[in-house]
């Protein structure tokens, strides 16, 4: 029976090195390995002991050095003057800094390899130096030679390349000069300091009396390499290698690294004399490997198995605990799976050792909905801000608690109104929302009013809770903490600070930050990421995510260095980011007693998935007779039936449509249009008040452009009094007075607040100066005429039966325009939309059956109707004309706004016709108030899907 391997390194001290363990140093490739060694130790100690040093592999280098770690912000302000200096230009710091950060990685990646960086960034110019390079093969030799050839050709290079050219050159003197700058101000970055800890050799000195032991390494770098050498050879150092038999063979890239350091003069002695074969040794009852259709499920069904583990051996202590560890290569599936805990863990200790990316935590909402806030301010005396980023922050958790009641009614105000620009002083309504919404200065203000708002928040938060610290509270502090380090830090920096730079560094900042959890590491329930199980060994595994692209993970770091020259001089490669994570998953496998697999068939998106090749290749090599278990979601689709609304359940909203001792609420042309159309669609509008919800119309969209339209007209008319006459050259000269493009800005700003008059809104705004244009040279040859009346609103009672007796209701409209000439009196409505004015006969227009009813003439027609019964008297003999000013035509040659019915035109609503419109009217109001029946679905589902109550209908 194999022991863990941290238990075997535990015999071999209390064999080997008993009583001195205060002479030893223990190097890790992370801490976490160090403390379950030493739990292991006190384990098997009889007697109280000095415990052994414990360190990772950059704290032991570290130890040996002056310099002290900078983060990359700092690294990045001291790089910037020294190649500012030596590359010509005016680039900025904002231009320089995003591959900045990729030079910076490179010279690390050099210094950890040891590598020349003079030799790496040759002189690209001089093409022949490719030739003698020995360490390059014929064949790289001839892929660089292709994509550097083109600039040796005979001929002048364009300003592209020879800046290129240019650059390549100052790349080692940059290096050079960069890293003489940072040795002399004793900082630095992870691979100059063991570089540096590497050249000088200080701890073959220093560690006279102790002994090194390196536990569990895999991938080594170049200097991690020349230390652990050095030390071996000086009989300063022992190794301990935790390698598999299976992985040492040729075509396994698990063991690309193992098998370097078996050749190995120096290291290869230092293998087991036998190594052990635990894996092909597998019995293959010990793995399940479970398919999911999505990747969400992985976790649901983890939890699941767990559970019934558990179920099966009953639930462990603590201590026993710690030998299950749930592994997650993806760490977006952190809290599904928390969410899927068995019941059965609840008084359990969970200790979850990996971070949390704070990109999905509410703080990073809060954040960056804070900066898009600042982004879309108008600087002006009032101070505006863009809809968007205001709403995203009033529906956030953290401010909505501020004042929910407050929050909420801005937000209906601004939804309601549809406006996409609000004022400060708007939202400044509430001292803590005053620190929120207001505009900052700029640069390094920002920052400053980040804190501001965390510290609002936090201080909310902190109200009435229990003395522990909440999660939200953590995320912020640590967040806080985060972002005053990197303030001080570009404070400190003699370098000027734009709001798009600074901007980018906080988000930059942000997208990479992880909060720690905090607990007991050698307790409970492992929930971990695969590097955090480096040297650690569990009896039951459950591994999730084991998909292609998840492990290995892309491996897609930027570099300026090609894949040739990386792969020469022994720089990281993809090849050997793949190789470490096969290493440390196969590695994993080696002593567990069960091992639950989960692979998703699916991913994000609908696109195919497949089962990591890792798997496969086990799969293939070692488990022929491990098959998946496919598990199938078993949902269906509800289904959608008929909604069965009778009118006996709505008879009380319906009766106020009633005169019952006041005058009844009136029903507009657009309700009985409605009712026509689809009467359910009526009892959620005009009878339950069911609104639809209210959004703001960011674009000039249809309806946007329709009331615009209305909204210009009428203003350019109500210059006139009622009455006046208006004439052609009346028109020409307000035109003058005012252009149209400026009458039509002017009524967008009136409706939707101070705004810039530039994007995607000013084609919609020029469209309806047009259209506002061809209304007014319509009007200009159809002049001479008088205006009577501008959206004026009528109203009619109408005796409808119900029951034993007639009941009145009311109808009422509004029109847009009222005008007179030689006798005719026009009742007009403009229309936007695809609207005609032809009709064939009056009933066909109240016949829900009619194909194609035409309901702008229905429309027009009624309030022709309306006017005529409220103008009798005025009339005196003159016709009513009802007339459309429909888009669609309104462009034809030799327009006409009279309507046709039939094969005539309507030169006037007769005395007869209006009697049809009446008795058509009171039919539809005599159907709509009857008691029986129901208000059912038109039968005819296209079109629902653009209805606000689809959602309600099932449609």
């Amino acid at each position: 029976m194999s022991i863990d391997f941290l238990q075997e390194v535990a015999n071999t001290l209390f064999k080997d090195y008993s009583g001195r363990f205060h002479q030893l140093q223990l190097v890790f490739p992370n801490r976490r390995a160090g403390q379950f060694l030493l739990k292991h130790l006190a384990q098997k100690s009889q007697v109280p002991t000095w415990a052994p040093r414990v360190l990772s592999m950059g704290e032991f280098l570290e130890q040996f050095s002056d310099l002290k770690r900078a983060d990359t912000l700092q690294l990045c302000f001291k790089l910037y003057p020294i190649y500012k200096n030596l590359m010509p230009g005016d680039e900025s710091f904002d231009q320089f800094y995003a591959w900045g950060e990729i030079i910076l990685k490179d010279f690390n990646n050099l210094d950890q390899a040891c590598v020349d960086a003079e030799k790496v960034f040759f002189h690209l110019k001089d093409i022949k130096t490719l030739e003698s390079d020995d360490l390059l093969s014929d064949e790289q030799k001839t892929a660089l030679q292709a994509f550097y050839g083109s600039f040796t050709e005979d001929k002048k290079l364009s300003g592209h390349k020879e800046r290129f050219l240019a650059f390549w050159e100052v790349l080692p003197k940059l290096y050079k000069e960069f890293r003489e700058t940072l040795l002399q101000e004793k900082v630095g970055y992870s691979g100059l300091i063991a570089k540096s800890v590497a050249e000088q050799a200080r701890y073959l000195d220093t560690l006279e009396d102790q002994t090194i032991l390196f536990c569990g390494f895999n991938d080594l770098t170049k200097v991690e390499e020349k230390v652990i050498k050095q030390l071996i050879k000086k009989d300063k150092a022992r190794i301990f290698w935790d390698v598999d038999a299976h992985l040492l063979k040729p075509e396994q890239e698990a063991g690309l690294y193992m098998r370097r350091w078996l050749k190995d003069e120096v290291l290869g002695p230092t293998f087991p004399a036998q190594v052990p074969n635990l894996l092909s040794n597998k019995l293959q009852e010990t793995i399940q490997l479970t398919e999911l259709p999505l990747e969400h499920a992985q976790a649901r069904e983890a939890g699941r198995q767990l559970q019934q583990q558990l179920a099966e051996i009953g639930v462990p202590n603590d201590q026993e605990l710690t030998r299950t560890a749930v592994v997650l290569p993806d760490e977006s599936q952190l809290f599904p799976f928390l969410y899927q805990l068995p019941t059965a863990l609840e008084n359990s200790t969970v200790n979850v050792t990996m971070g949390v990316p704070l990109r999905v935590t509410p703080v990073y909402s809060l954040l960056d909905a804070l900066l898009e806030l600042q982004k879309t301010c108008v600087k002006s005396e009032t101070n505006q801000f863009h809809y968007k980023p205001i709403t995203t922050l009033l529906r956030h958790p953290y401010v909505r608690g501020l004042n929910p009641k407050l929050t909420y009614g801005v937000l209906q105000e601004i939804e309601k109104n549809s406006k996409r620009y609000v004022s400060e002083a708007e939202l400044q309504q509430d001292k803590q929302l005053a620190v929120i919404f207001k505009c900052t200065s700029s640069g390094k203000g920002i920052g400053k009013y980040l804190l501001e708002v965390l510290e609002v928040v936090n201080k909310h938060l902190r109200k009435d809770q229990a003395a522990q610290r909440t999660l939200e509270e953590e995320y912020i502090t640590r967040t806080r903490t985060q972002l005053e380090n990197m303030l001080e830090t570009a404070e400190e920096a003699d370098i000027e600070m734009s709001s798009d730079l600074l901007e980018k560094l906080i988000r930059h900042l942000l997208q990479q930050l992880s909060i720690p959890f905090t607990g007991e590491p050698l307790q409970g329930l492992q929930v971990m990421g695969m590097l955090e199980t480096r040297c650690l060994d569990f009896d039951n595994l459950y591994i999730l995510s084991l998909n292609e692209g998840v492990l290995p993970a892309a491996s897609d770091e930027p570099s300026l260095i090609p894949y040739f020259i990386r792969s020469a001089y022994g720089l990281p490669t993809t090849d050997q980011h793949d190789a470490i994570y096969a290493y440390h998953f196969y590695r994993l496998l080696q002593r567990a007693k069960k091992v639950h697999l989960f692979y998703s068939s699916y991913r994000a998106g609908g696109k195919q998935s497949e089962l990591s090749r890792f798997v496969k290749q086990l799969l293939f090599e070692l488990w022929p007779c491990v098959t998946p278990q496919q598990l199938h979601l078993k949902a269906k689709p509800a289904a959608t039936s008929a909604l069965d609304l009778k009118k006996s359940d709505v008879l009380p909203a319906l009766l106020k449509y009633i005169d019952n001792g006041e005058q009844a609420k009136p029903l507009s042309p657009s309700a009985l249009n409605t009712w026509l159309h689809c009467r359910t669609q009526f009892a959620f509008r005009y009878l339950v008040g069911i609104k639809e919800p209210d959004e703001v119309q960011e674009d000039v969209d249809n309806s946007v452009f329709g009331k615009l339209m209305h909204k210009v007209l009428q203003d350019f008319y109500e210059e006139y009094r009622e009455g006046s006459k208006v004439t052609k050259e009346g028109i020409d000269q307000k035109l003058n007075e005012l252009p149209l493009l400026e009458r039509v800005t002017n009524a967008y700003q009136a409706e939707s607040g101070t705004v810039p008059f530039l994007g995607r809104n000013s084609l919609p705004l020029h469209m309806v100066a047009e259209m506002v244009k061809q209304v007014l040279e319509v009007d200009m040859a159809y002049a001479p005429f008088h205006i009577i009346g501008l959206e004026k609103t009528y109203n009619m009672a109408i005796d409808v039966p119900y029951g034993d007796s007639n009941q009145t209701m009311r109808l009422k409209g509004h029109i847009d325009r009222i005008d007179e000439k030689n006798g005719e009196v026009r009742v007009l409505d403009y229309k936007t939309g695809k609207d005609i004015r032809a009709f064939k006969t009056i009933p066909e227009l109240f016949d829900r059956e009619t194909k194609d009813r035409n309901k702008a003439a229905m429309q027009v027609l009624l309030y022709s109707l309306l006017f005529r019964l409220n103008n009798k008297e005025e009339l005196d003999g003159k016709n009513v004309v009802p007339a459309l000013y429909n888009s669609k035509e309104l462009y034809s040659k030799g327009f006409d706004a009279k309507l046709s019915a039939g094969d005539e035109k309507l030169l006037s609503l007769t005395k007869a016709q209006a009697d049809e419109i009446e008795h058509q009217v009171k039919k539809l109001l005599e159907e709509v108030l009857s008691s029986d029946g129901v208000l059912n679905q038109r039968e005819e589902i296209k079109g629902c899907e653009y209805c606000g109550y689809a959602g309600i209908c099932g449609r």
